[in-house]
């Protein structure tokens, strides 16, 4: 089966490799003598349709430290793709597009139900240079479908001025070495964020690309520091000026900062098959459906079900997830939708996980519908979970973390989390307060009006408790609120007398994404005496924006030279080796440090830092 994890990390894999620009015009009133000697250029004409194979296999490797950590994914796509120009006119163009044989594997993986979906046609409205501005969907994609058709799309890029250099309309004789072609510089995006892109003219029918590291990157803290390089070619029919063929090959990477390592490579062809392919028919007439957000699983309709319909579905359904090897994700969300049919659903299901002999997947899987229903009875159902004596503590832990997924808890689950974060089970009482940080971003980013209420009080439990672990864990916190507002009331624990607090303060500012906390952390660690501190600190400065890293850098070269704890030197080579672009006279620090360093993976941080720069 595709597990959720596997579907997200597949889908930013997908995202992270997408580009901006499709170039699918089509001339065919070109003379045939011309195009043998002269560049093609591309205008769009309504009725030309095109029919490709396309080939995409990625692979990412992300590692966010800790054991278990490492995630090895490999995405495999197939397909054909149908295009046909619906309208065309001087600014702009609708395409309609269609995939057909679909074979998506995640990790050898696939889900026919996911690979059916991808089939359904849709539109995308292109200006003249070739730009998607908008994309329209059939009704039942969910935003998962949809976010990977959009990307497939962007994938194949070519991003072509709309007005040509005038020594690129002079005709190019096709035997010129191809450091006398005309080329061109374009910044183009992708969900990564705004790359540089350098266009090569090798020959009228042949363009070469490549990407050149990003000059503005997503706030993904999973794509902190991340470069790209790629080497593409476009070769163009000969005959009519639309894409005869295309490779994409390309990699992506973060230097790892103690923080996700991610190094992904993608590499996809594009061929053309042939053209004049089914222009006329009704299959892109359908009403677009409104935008979908993200979604891990797809949806489905409620089902309108009696009280007793719907229990007698939920007790059939739980034997058919638990034996169900592919495509379990469906099976979750039909739960799902169970368990909002009728507020006594949650309490049935509970009832079943306690009576039924269920796999520890199956229930792990469980507690996520419960997260997806999140319904006021399926919150109390989680919430029983937590403080009942007749369930584990794993099952206890596991219904917390679901709770972290609500976006409109109730205040009786909030009750809960809070009595639980004062418990005496360390675990539990943790992984509760926790939560109830995760839940403030949340709130804060829908404007709920009772986020600042949730906040204060999390400030209160950092500052109030006399547990030294207790304070570290609503320190921790803060920090998942991801709320630069509380940059000044967490900095202040970095003057703390206990490093335990001072760490927690050092990691949680790293989470918060502002200039502010990068100049606490930076103007602190020069007095920081606690190698795990420093190590915290070294590890978040890497995640965050400095506007002068010079006396960072100064700090932490002079440190690393003399630091004994090995996480500590991890964390501040990988800093040093971020920023060495910039700072090049550090260098020598790293290559002295290889000759002595005794750690493997600190010495592998220097030798990536090194060879990248």
């Amino acid at each position: 089966m595709i597990s959720k994890k596997q579907i997200f990390l597949a889908l930013f894999l997908m995202s992270v490799s997408a580009g901006l620009l499709w170039l699918l015009p089509s001339d065919p009133g070109v003379n045939e003598h011309s195009m043998q000697n002269d560049p093609h250029f591309f205008r769009w004409e309504a009725g030309a349709s095109q029919r490709y194979q396309v080939t995409m296999d990625s692979s990412m490797r992300l590692n966010t430290l800790g054991a278990g950590a490492n995630q090895n994914v490999q995405v495999s796509f197939r397909s054909k793709l149908d295009l046909v120009t619906l309208e065309a006119d001087q600014d702009k163009a609708k395409v309609g597009m269609q995939l057909s044989d679909v074979r998506v594997t995640i990790s050898g993986q696939s889900d026919p139900e996911m690979n059916r979906m991808l089939e359904l046609p849709f539109r995308v409205k292109f200006s003249a240079g070739g730009v998607p501005n908008h994309f329209e969907f059939s009704e039942g994609l969910t935003g998962q479908e949809q976010s990977m058709l959009e990307n497939i799309v962007r994938t194949f890029t070519v991003s072509m001025p709309e007005t040509m250099p005038d020594s690129m309309q002079e005709s190019i004789p096709t035997q010129s070495k191809p450091e006398s072609q005309p080329s061109w510089v374009a910044t183009e995006k992708n969900a990564s964020g705004e790359y540089r892109a350098t266009y090569q003219r090798i020959s009228p029918t042949q363009f070469e690309k490549s990407k050149d590291n990003f000059v503005a990157l997503s706030s993904s803290p999973m794509l902190n520091k991340a470069t790209i390089t790629s080497k593409e070619t476009i070769q163009l029919n000969e005959q009519r000026s639309w894409i005869s063929s295309m490779t994409v090959d390309e990699t992506l990477q973060t230097p790892g900062k103690q923080g996700p390592t991610l190094h992904i490579t993608n590499h996809a062809n594009l061929d053309f098959i042939a053209s004049n392919v089914s222009s006329v028919d009704d299959r892109w007439d359908f009403i677009a459906a409104a935008a979908q957000p993200i979604l891990l699983n797809p949806t489905s309709a409620k089902p309108k079900l009696s009280p007793e319909q719907a229990r007698q579905k939920l007790i059939a359904e739980l034997p058919l997830l638990d034996d169900a090897i592919e495509a379990r994700s469906k099976h979750i969300h039909t739960l799902k939708d169970l368990l909002q049919a009728d507020s006594s659903m949650p309490a049935i299901l509970l009832e079943q996980m306690q009576t039924q002999d269920l796999s520890d997947r199956t229930r792990a899987d469980l507690y996520l519908a419960l997260e997806l229903a999140a319904s006021v009875e399926a919150q109390a159902a989680l919430t029983q979970v937590m403080i009942s004596p007749e369930w584990s503590t794993r099952d206890a832990m596991r219904a917390t973390v679901a709770l972290a997924g609500i976006n409109d808890p109730s205040a009786e689950t909030l009750e809960v989390l809070w009595n639980t974060a004062y418990a005496e089970q360390p675990q539990i009482s943790n992984t509760a307060t926790y939560t109830l940080g995760s839940i403030g971003s949340r709130m804060k980013a829908m404007n709920n009006p009772d986020y600042p209420a949730l906040r204060d009080n999390l400030i209160s439990g950092a500052n109030n408790n006399s547990d030294i672990q207790q304070r570290a864990t609503f320190i921790y916190a803060l920090g998942n609120t991801r709320d630069p507002e509380v940059v000044p009331n967490v900095s202040p624990f970095l003057d703390n007398d206990q490093p335990a607090i001072r760490r927690a303060a050092a990691l949680s500012l790293g989470l918060m994404s502002s200039e502010q906390s990068a100049e606490e952390l930076a103007s602190r660690f020069d007095q920081e005496r606690n190698s795990e501190v420093r190590g915290a600190m070294a590890e978040s400065l890497t995640r965050l924006p400095l506007a002068d890293s010079t006396k960072a850098m100064a700090s932490i070269g002079k440190a690393v030279q003399t630091e004994s704890n090995e996480s500590a030197r991890y964390a501040m080579v990988n800093f040093i080796g971020t920023n060495l672009a910039e700072h090049p006279e550090y260098k020598p620090v790293l290559q002295n440090l290889a000759r002595t360093e005794p750690s493997k993976r600190v010495r592998q941080v220097i030798a990536d830092a090194l060879a990248t720069n």
